[in-house]
């Protein structure tokens, strides 16, 4: 049996577990069979109810969808990744202080805070294009936006501080 946490949009977070033909998710029975899956498209049977999605890999474990009409970012973590990432917000929460970096190379399109704004975990904190694609980096904890150290339009390499949080 594999055990997963599933974040959904960055608020709702879901524990599965999958085994075989069935799933356990959030404690209820699940019935599931992959229909067809190809690089970027899943068609896919639960409790009898077809479900078509497509996907994108935005990076590890992070998964941009679509599916009947709606848009998820979803991140599935295992249980192991799911604590060590509780583990590492709770540091940061204590810690006082949490740096904000651009998890890949590429172009601030917007931000969505100012100096000073209180930000909640989950809210959007700016837009980084990469390849093409738009990615929302969203706050890992609660706390005040402290300092922007860039722009809108700028481009910025892997790793830069784009903002900290205090």
């Amino acid at each position: 049996m594999n055990n997963y946490v599933v974040n959904i949009n960055g608020k709702k977070k879901k524990n599965v577990k999958l085994r075989n033909s069935h799933a356990e998710v959030d404690g209820k029975n699940v019935e599931y069979e992959i229909l067809s899956k190809n690089k970027n498209q899943i068609i896919v049977k639960i409790d009898g109810k077809i479900y078509n999605a497509v996907y994108a890999r935005k990076s590890e474990g992070k998964i941009r969808m679509l599916a009947n009409g709606q848009n998820f970012d979803l991140e599935v973590l295992t249980d192991l990744q799911n604590r060590a990432k509780e583990y590492q917000a709770e540091k940061r929460r204590n810690s006082g202080e949490m740096q904000v970096a651009a998890s890949m190379p590429g172009l601030v399109l917007k931000i969505n805070v100012s100096e000073g704004d209180e930000v909640n975990e989950g809210d959007t904190l700016f837009i980084l294009e990469a390849m093409k694609m738009e990615n929302e980096i969203k706050a890992e904890s609660p706390g005040k936006v402290k300092e922007i150290k860039v722009k809108q339009g700028d481009a910025v390499e892997k790793g830069a501080v784009i903002l900290t949080i205090g």
